[in-house]
């Protein structure tokens, strides 16, 4: 069964990786995919899957489905990069390729080519041991920031699915089966009115002043809110840039976090009358919007157990020339290990990803693979310089086979079927009665 499914990821290796590449030079972010999405939508109608597109809310989103009746598997991938992280593939020191320009700083080129290398491997499987069984592939947008699968998942995209199933370039090989937090990002705009600061100061009112205020006042909030919930903030736009100008507009971003939405909607309401107060202080004016939410990831721990069984089992090495390459760009010039560590389940990770809306929908599990610099954070350089190396190239038949044979392990399992289901349904029924 594994070898099968080895032996057709290779049939194709070319192909994934001349995609994952190519999905890197585009390097298009947040909701604005449209040449990332096409090119991933071209190569499963080449194997045969039929393409549903997204709705006016998310253009560039779209679902594959290759249906044979049966179980329905999800894999879920992302192909969004990151603003001002421009850089040279390969180069072991930072250096752009158009300063300000966009890069694959989170490795997604990666994670929506992995899991669409599973999904085509597995739907390939079923059909070729005619096999009841169908897969679906998620093109997901802005997971960096506009929550794509949250939109996606109030669409409906997701109803219908039995799992879902995904994963994250990394340097460590891991059944991530963490919880994470649920997030809420705001914009915060203030209106006042411009005066000459020196000659006239008494006539301004000062959105700048507002907005100062705001942040002052959340700051001393951060006492008195719950030990797990974050707040993160910057300006969006500070007034503007002659110091002489009493400044009539403001804007901030906030980004709100909370171990659940009650959570995060207890310390937004909080930071909502500290904006007012602010506002009513410098007689300005303050508005606010909800630009992107996300709730908390609820993984599943018997689907996590099966995904953490074939890491174990699979016997996957890279090559030496990987290896080398890989470790050049670690700052603590280590190897990547493929050693599994012992499963944890349900742990609390401060991180928050749309992930999160599918788990509320269905059983999800994911996994970290290795692939990535040891020692480097998500985020740096030195992921966007990796995202064209011989070892990202590997990963992505490791990543491809490990998901395709959970994905083969669920629709051929009837106990671990129920298992699953069983878990999820006790889950969903308290959170609910919460």
């Amino acid at each position: 069964m594994i070898q099968k499914l080895h032996d057709i990821i290779l049939k194709n290796m070319d192909r994934y990786t001349q995609l994952s590449d190519t999905i890197w030079d585009y390097a298009e972010i947040e909701f604005d995919t449209p040449k990332s999405s096409q090119v991933l939508i071209d190569t499963l109608l080449e194997h045969g899957f039929k393409i549903e597109k997204g709705t006016d809310k998310i253009e560039h989103a779209f679902v594959a489905k290759y249906e044979n009746g049966g179980k329905r598997i999800g894999f879920l991938g992302e192909f969004d990069a990151l603003p001002n992280m421009s850089q040279k593939a390969n180069a072991l020191h930072k250096e752009a390729i158009v300063s300000g320009e966009n890069g694959h700083g989170c490795g997604h080129n990666l994670l929506g080519v992995g899991s669409l290398t599973a999904a085509i491997s597995l739907a390939t499987y079923l059909q070729e041991e005619k096999l009841e069984g169908s897969v679906y592939y998620f093109g997901c947008p802005a997971e960096e920031s506009g929550y794509g699968k949250s939109v996606m998942a109030q669409d409906g995209f997701f109803d219908g699915l039995d799992i879902a199933l995904s994963w994250h370039p990394h340097f460590i090989n891991e059944t991530w089966s963490d919880r994470t937090l649920a997030v809420r990002q705001v914009n915060f705009e203030f209106k006042g009115i411009s005066s000459h600061a020196s000659l006239m100061p008494e006539m301004g009112r000062s959105a700048l002043d507002a907005a100062e205020i705001m942040n002052i006042g959340t700051n001393f909030l951060r006492e008195h809110m719950p030990q797990d919930a974050r707040i993160h903030y910057a300006f969006l736009d500070a007034g503007g840039k002659a110091a002489n100008v009493v400044q009539d507009s403001a804007k901030l971003v906030y980004i709100i976090r909370g171990v659940d939405e009650a959570m995060v909607q207890h310390v937004y309401e909080r930071i909502v009358k500290i904006s007012q107060g602010a506002a009513l202080m410098t007689e300005t004016q303050v508005t606010h919007e909800i630009t992107a939410q996300a709730k908390d990831v609820i993984p599943n721990e018997a689907l996590s157990l099966a995904l953490d069984k074939n890491m174990r089992n699979f016997d996957f090495v890279y090559s030496d020339d990987a290896l080398v390459e890989n470790q050049k760009l670690s700052p603590e010039n280590k190897k990547v290990s493929l050693t599994v560590p012992n499963f944890k389940f349900g742990n609390l990770s401060h991180v928050s990803t749309d992930v999160g809306d599918v788990s509320w929908r269905v059983p999800v599990a994911q996994s970290y693979i290795a692939c990535e610099p040891v020692g480097t954070p998500m985020h740096s350089w030195q992921w966007v310089a990796n995202g064209k190396s011989k070892m990202a190239h590997e990963a992505l038949g490791y990543v491809g086979a490990l998901l395709a044979k959970t994905g083969l392990d669920y629709i051929q399992d009837i106990t671990l079927q129920e298992a699953i289901r069983d878990e999820f349904e006790a889950v969903m029924a308290s959170k609910h009665s919460n």
